[in-house]
């Protein structure tokens, strides 16, 4: 009798030892992970803000947009925008647009905030669809920028508009607007297509070596 109430303590506490292992290795792993998932979002964050910053900084060099004269910069930026959303994680795509919508606030005669939000929207829209389209597809990439830029040139001009900043008449306004869209589209099926060429070459080279 003796025997079995040790042979039980023993295994009683060799259970609770086994619990108290698996419950320190699961710590352990929540707190990895943990680390792991912070330091992944700060590099994407880090690199995203250096991307718009950048991107911003060389996008100055055209200022026509802030007189609604030829807009340069607004293809480009949507461009680059609908290229970052297609390429890399879905994630990126938003958080990217949300430093270049903040960026060019504070770079422009905007509020800070009063237009950024004009970037956000169709981001997160592709975002969210990312795994029923077909990112490397053309078509995607011109949808993809020619939405960017309506929704960013509309929201831009609306919310200049709202602050007090800009007394561009609506008709002038609507033909940049049209015309950003046609610039952004054209640019962004040349660019598909040079990314075409591009993969094309690559598969032959590696099939001749």
């Amino acid at each position: 009798m003796a025997g079995d109430v040790m042979t039980l303590a023993e295994s009683s506490a060799g259970g609770d030892a086994a619990r108290e292992s698996a419950l320190q290795a699961a710590h352990r792993k929540f707190w990895r992970d943990l680390a792991g998932a912070t330091a992944t979002w700060g590099r994407g964050i880090l690199v995203c803000g250096v991307g718009a910053a950048v991107m911003q900084g060389v996008l100055s060099a055209f200022p026509a947009l802030l007189c609604w004269g030829v807009p340069v910069t607004v293809p480009v930026s949507a461009l680059l925008i609908a290229l970052v959303g297609l390429r890399c994680a879905p994630q990126w795509g938003v958080v990217f647009a949300a430093f270049a919508g903040l960026l060019a606030d504070a770079a422009g005669p905007a509020l800070l905030g009063e237009t950024a939000w004009a970037y956000l929207p169709v981001a997160a829209c592709f975002t969210l669809l990312h795994r029923r389209l077909r990112r490397d597809h053309a078509v995607t990439l011109m949808l993809y920028a020619a939405a960017q830029t309506l929704v960013q040139t509309t929201g831009t001009y609306l919310g200049l508009r709202w602050a007090g900043l800009t007394s561009t008449a609506g008709h002038v306004a609507g033909a940049t607007i049209v015309l950003s869209v046609v610039l952004t589209t054209g640019a962004a099926g040349a660019l598909a297509l040079g990314l075409r060429g591009t993969a094309a070459l690559h598969r032959h080279f590696r099939r001749e070596a």
